[in-house]
Formats: C-alpha cells, sequence, structure tokens
C-alpha cells in the first residue's frame, strides 16, 4: 500500500468542506491509499484509518488528486503548529508520508523523490468525480460549488456563480479595489527615476499577494481607443471565424478559445509595434522580478508534480519557488511539444512568449473558472491585457479568484473593469474567467505573455500558421532584448 500521511491537527477550514459524519475522524488524520488502480483519501488515526469502521473514504482517479489534497490540508496548517519537525520524507515500504510538528518525528526527515510518482501511477485518469480538489483545499466554502478545470477544456459555466466584486464602476468595492494601482503618474515620471522603480515595486507586491493587478491608466487611454478599429479591421480578415480555425489571405489562423472566444495573433506592425504599447518599462521591470519558476525547465512532467506537491506542503510560498533552480545539466529532460521554448536550457527569467487578440462576441456565455497554466506553478508564466474595447460589468470582462495563485480562495471573484489605457497583469496559474457578455457588442483585449523556459502553455510556434509564427517572431526580436535587461 502507497500511503501519503498527513498529522492533520489543526485542518479545521479543510474539515469544513467535509460531510459531517466523517468530520470527527478527520481530526486524528489523513491519508491517500492505493488499492489497485484505485486512489483514495482516507480519514482516521494518521491516515489509516481508509479501511477501518468508521472513517471516512473518498475514491479518485489519480494519485495526483488525492495526494494534492492532502498536500493542501497539511497546508492549512497554522505554521505555528508544525515546529521544527515539519517534514516531507519517503518511509519504508514504498510508503510516501507529509508530517508535520511532534506527531511526524517517528521517521527521519527527507524530501519527496519525483520517482516514487512513476511507482503511484503514470498519469491521471479523467476528473474528480463527487468532491471538487479546490473545494477541499480552501476555505471558506465556494458559493459556486465548481470544479477548476485544466487548459483547454472549451466549456461555458452553467453552474451557479460566485458573488462578484468589481473594480471599478458603480457597483465598485473597496475590497476589489485592494487590486487596483494608479498608474496615471507614470508618464510623466523620467525613465530610470527612483519613482518610476517605487511603483514597478508597488505593482509586483500587489501581484504577489492578489495574483493580479490593475495598472490604472498606465498608458493613454486615447492612443488605445484608436487601436480598437484597427484591430476590428485584422479580424475581419479570417472569415469563418468563431467556429474552428480559419486562415486569411495571408497565411494567418485563427484558433477558438472556451465559450465562444476566438484568439487571432496581430501583425508585427504600425501600432502593434509601438514603443509605449508591448514594451512599456513598468510592465518589464514587474515580469523580470516576477517570473522566478525555473522548475518546468528540463524536469519531467512527474518531477514538476512533485515539487508542486512540495511546495503546497511548505505553505504555497512564492519565496520556496524562487529557491528553486533548473534541472542539473547532467539529467535534463527534453522539452516536449507544447513546452515553452523560450531562452536557452539553464537562463533564468522571462521571455516574450504569444502575443495576440482575444474577440469575446457578443451575448456570449461566461467561461468556467480555469488557469491558463497548471504545471510548474506560480510565477512561470504572467499574462499582460490592454482592453481594446472599453470595460463595462456586461461586456465580458475578466473575472479572477484573489490569491488562487497561492492556494487561496476567499469565495468570491473580482471583477476588473477599469477605465481605457489602464493595464491588468495576472499570473497565469491564477485561476481567473471571462464573464458573460451581455452588452450586444464585441469586446476586444490584446494580450502577451511573459514566461519562462519549459512551462507546458500548448502552443508551438505555428499554433497560428506560418505567418503567424513569423509575426510572433518579429514580436520577440522587438521585446525580448528589452525585457531581457531588467533580469537581474
Amino acid at each position: 500500500m502507497d500511503m501519503l500521511s498527513v498529522a492533520a491537527a489543526g485542518c479545521a477550514p479543510v474539515v469544513g468542506h467535509l460531510p459531517g459524519p466523517v468530520r470527527g475522524c478527520f481530526a486524528r488524520g489523513l491519508g491517500v491509499t492505493r488499492t489497485g488502480g484505485q486512489f483514495g483519501l482516507g480519514l482516521g488515526s494518521r491516515g489509516r484509518g481508509c479501511g477501518t469502521p468508521g472513517a471516512g473514504r473518498f475514491n479518485f482517479g489519480s494519485w495526483e488528486a488525492a495526494a494534492v489534497v492532502a498536500a493542501a490540508a497539511a497546508a492549512s496548517v497554522p505554521r505555528a503548529s508544525r515546529g521544527t519537525s515539519s517534514w516531507a520524507g519517503v518511509g519504508g515500504s514504498n510508503q510516501v508520508r507529509v508530517g508535520l510538528g511532534p506527531a511526524a518525528s517517528s521517521s527521519a526527515p527527507g524530501c519527496l523523490k519525483p520517482t516514487l510518482s512513476r511507482s503511484l501511477a503514470a498519469r491521471a485518469a479523467g476528473p474528480l468525480p463527487g468532491l471538487s480538489l479546490m473545494d477541499l483545499a480552501t476555505a471558506p466554502a465556494d458559493p459556486s460549488g465548481g470544479q477548476v478545470l485544466p487548459f483547454g477544456d472549451g466549456g461555458h459555466d452553467q453552474e451557479a456563480q460566485a458573488p462578484r466584486l468589481y473594480t471599478h464602476g458603480a457597483c465598485k468595492s473597496k475590497a476589489a479595489q485592494a487590486a487596483v494601482l494608479d498608474c496615471q503618474s507614470w508618464r510623466t515620471l523620467a525613465p530610470g527615476s527612483p519613482e518610476r522603480h517605487e511603483l514597478a515595486m508597488e505593482a509586483l507586491k500587489l501581484l504577489r499577494s492578489y495574483g493580479f493587478v490593475v495598472l490604472e491608466n498606465l498608458l493613454d487611454g486615447e492612443l488605445v481607443g484608436e487601436l480598437e478599429a484597427q484591430a476590428v479591421a485584422h479580424l475581419d480578415s479570417f472569415p469563418g471565424r468563431g467556429g474552428g480555425p480559419a486562415a486569411n489571405g495571408a497565411g494567418v489562423t485563427s484558433q477558438p478559445l472556451r465559450a465562444g472566444r476566438t484568439e487571432v495573433p496581430p501583425p508585427c506592425e504600425g501600432v502593434w509595434a509601438s514603443e509605449w504599447l508591448l514594451r512599456n518599462e513598468l510592465c518589464l521591470e514587474v515580469a523580470s522580478h516576477y517570473i522566478c519558476n525555473q522548475i518546468a525547465d528540463g524536469r519531467s512532467e512527474d518531477e514538476q508534480q512533485w515539487s508542486w506537491v512540495q511546495w503546497v506542503t511548505a505553505g504555497s510560498d512564492l519565496d520556496w519557488i524562487r529557491s528553486q533552480g533548473p534541472a542539473p545539466a547532467d539529467s535534463r529532460q527534453p522539452l516536449k511539444p507544447g513546452c515553452s521554448q523560450v531562452g536557452a536550457d539553464g537562463e533564468r527569467g522571462p521571455w516574450l512568449g504569444q502575443v495576440t487578440f482575444i474577440e469575446t462576441p457578443a451575448f456570449t456565455q461566461p467561461q468556467k473558472r480555469h488557469r491558463d497554466i497548471i504545471l510548474p506553478g506560480p510565477c512561470a508564466q504572467l499574462t499582460m491585457q490592454i482592453a481594446l474595447t472599453p470595460l463595462t460589468a456586461t461586456n465580458g470582462p475578466v473575472a479572477f479568484r484573489q490569491s488562487s495563485h497561492i492556494m487561496h480562495t476567499p469565495g468570491f471573484e473580482v471583477v476588473a473593469v477599469p477605465p481605457q489605457g489602464s493595464v491588468v497583469l495576472y499570473d497565469s496559474f491564477t485561476e481567473h474567467r471571462g464573464i458573460e457578455n451581455q452588452s450586444g457588442k464585441t469586446r476586444l483585449a490584446l494580450y502577451a505573455e511573459f514566461e519562462a523556459r519549459g512551462v507546458f502553455t500548448g502552443y508551438q510556434r505555428e499554433h497560428f500558421g506560418v505567418e503567424g509564427a513569423e509575426h510572433l517572431d518579429a514580436f520577440r526580436r522587438l521585446v525580448n532584448p528589452e525585457l531581457r535587461r531588467w533580469v537581474t
């Protein structure tokens, strides 16, 4: 039997998500077991109650799902309860354990070994039945009852909606505005000045805390407003888009996204190549400091999964991510298709990934909550959003689960509806979604991604066709030299 055992005293936030009859025995422990091809979450004395009378058991289709629930429980234990004997290690009989505080002192300290994932299971076997991983791992309870679905699910949300808080407008909320930074002074400050650096560091602080930051009025709103018509003209060159890939006369291909959205690359020419747009120094400086996750560089998916579990058991601390380097040169794994090929082996910091328009047609449905990337976790890809259509509460803006990049969920979502000329930066690991567009008009936005090497994005160089790849190469030649000079 393989077991991930957690001394779970102090896990009241997790217990709150469990059915009443099993809450009492949970106070003594939680474990993940394997019997044949089934993986179970067991509740009982140090997790061993999986097969004993009165203990609770939930079946999962994969070891990853069950193990991460246990890891999330461990992460919810207050730091003060962990003591100096917190550890995650390998026990006898191929047993995997995560221990916290004095109850874990019976085994020697160690660290999770990537090779064990291969002895447990090669891959997940379908979605989580019954229990939602995020609902178990977060508090307070999630009103939507929804499940975080992986990138590429293609669905729209038909479930109950979480409460919404708005950053701007008639219904703006003080709690939502905590992630908003007034950047109007940026354009009047001298390049390289201490004041500009201070503003960038304040944006970085908010990004690390909330998983997204709204840079209010960073760009000239009038200039941004002039871009929508040019974007519409470009999109109109793709007949038949929306129902599937569609090519224009220049050999560029559009691609469908979840819930009726369409993604199209812009041409690297004219205003789209302007210095003030994608090469804004505040955004580049923030990206260079924030992207520090090198776990995917040269590591297998199994190794990344175990690093992720270790990160959660360490308290989902972003500084832990920064402490991990790329894979050693003598054990590097080749990058697989769909993994970001930016940069070179072992180089740290971000490079420009994709640059695209996203079109949200009138009356499109809300998307399911999702993370644009899963592995290797946070601080691996940062997305920059510039709304070309003025945002309103009803034209399909993006809603974020605040602090979900560090495995916290407040039970509500923050809808970013800043004035035109604002920029939203968000960690692609942050849960988010486009909400419904009830305005009767199409909404357009420009996106750019800054990413570390090796991150699985699902994109390949010619994702948008041969000509699309050439435009992407041109954007990278334009942006990367200025982005890389901020990397220290």
